[in-house]
């Protein structure tokens, strides 16, 4: 057996998709849960919005998740919660701030989390405080202060803590 997703034929046993770059729709999406074995997808540079989310939070299988460049927003991200394997997201240059964070916490197994160009602050890192597997985390182009990001390494010691190109001038939030 196999299935069509965007003009390629997987087996039905495939475990990665990418579709980097793809017009995707909802009816696209929802043939992936035909793919039983699905642990990574790559989403990156497609127009996936908050309504598609719904569909990849179904998708219980995911270990790994990319929704760079995409059109997601704060109102969508609380569909991932079901994601209860995935241990590897990778979120860039969206419209996500603090407040679709805290719908990370769910995500119990997350250990490789990058998040680059997002409108988060020093909040960010108390919902990710909360996720004890974290074992390396990526922050490029964010705004978080020096006071807080030692918290975290603090709250979670074994945690590698990346910071590239840090926003000048953050403070922390009181």
């Amino acid at each position: 057996m196999s299935v069509t997703f965007l003009d390629h034929t997987y087996d039905i046993h495939a475990d990665r998709v990418h579709a980097y770059g793809a017009d995707v729709t909802k009816e696209e999406l929802a043939k992936l849960r035909a793919l039983p074995n699905l642990k990574h997808l790559d989403l990156s540079c497609t127009n996936t919005s908050d309504d598609m989310l719904e569909i990849i939070g179904g998708l219980e299988t995911l270990e790994s998740l990319d929704l760079s460049l995409t059109d997601i927003t704060d109102d969508g991200l609380h569909h991932l919660r079901g994601l209860t394997r995935l241990n590897h997201l990778r979120i860039k240059e969206n419209s996500l701030t603090d407040r679709s964070m805290a719908h990370l916490v769910p995500l119990q197994e997350l250990d490789s989390l990058n998040l680059k160009g997002l409108d988060v602050t020093d909040k960010t890192l108390e919902h990710l405080a909360q996720l004890p597997k974290l074992e390396r985390v990526v922050f490029s182009h964010v705004k978080l202060s020096a006071a807080a990001l030692e918290r975290l390494q603090q709250q979670l010691p074994k945690c590698d803590i990346i910071v590239q190109y840090p926003v000048a001038d953050a403070e922390e939030d009181v």
